[in-house]
C-alpha cells in the first residue's frame, strides 16, 4: 500500500504542472548579409582576321567577345580605348613591319539580358574612344 501511494501522489504533482511548464522556448534570429555590387571581366576573345592578301579590298568582319559577369543590381559602364597604334581616332592594326589596317569597333546591343547582337558590317553604332556602353539592363533587379 505504501508503494501505491508514492506512485499515486508522483503521477498528482505531475498533473498540477501546467504543459508549458515543459514546452520549447523559440526566438527569432535576424540574420543579414550584404553583398556588394561587384563585376569581374574574362580573357577577352581576339578578334583575328586571319592572313589575307595585300591585294585584297573586301570589307571583313569577325567576332570578337568579352565576357562580364555581375551581381544582379550593379551597373557596369564598358569603355573601349583606341589601341597602341591608333592614327588620332582612327583604329589601326600593325603588320611586323610599318603596315597598318584600319578597322572599327560597333557597340552591341541589348536583346533579352545580354549585349549579344552585333550589327552587320558598316551597321550600328562605332565605339569610339569617348563612348560608353551602359551594361547595367543586362544586370537589372528583377
Amino acid at each position: 500500500m505504501i508503494r501505491i501511494k508514492h506512485v499515486a501522489s508522483a503521477s498528482l504533482l505531475a498533473a498540477a504542472f501546467p504543459l508549458s511548464a515543459f514546452a520549447q522556448s523559440t526566438q527569432n534570429v535576424q540574420v543579414q548579409v550584404q553583398v556588394q555590387q561587384n563585376c569581374s571581366i574574362n580573357v577577352p576573345v581576339n578578334a583575328d582576321f586571319g592572313p589575307q592578301t595585300p591585294l585584297s579590298t573586301t570589307n571583313m568582319t569577325t567576332p570578337g567577345s568579352v565576357e562580364l559577369r555581375c551581381n544582379m543590381g550593379a551597373a557596369p559602364l564598358l569603355a573601349v580605348n583606341n589601341g597602341a597604334n591608333a592614327s588620332g581616332a582612327q583604329r589601326r592594326m600593325k603588320d611586323a613591319g610599318t603596315g597598318y589596317v584600319n578597322y572599327t569597333v560597333k557597340q552591341p546591343t541589348i536583346v533579352g539580358t545580354n549585349f549579344t547582337a552585333c550589327p552587320g558590317f558598316a551597321a550600328g553604332t562605332d565605339w569610339t574612344s569617348a563612348s560608353t556602353l551602359a551594361a547595367g539592363p543586362a544586370f537589372a533587379s528583377s
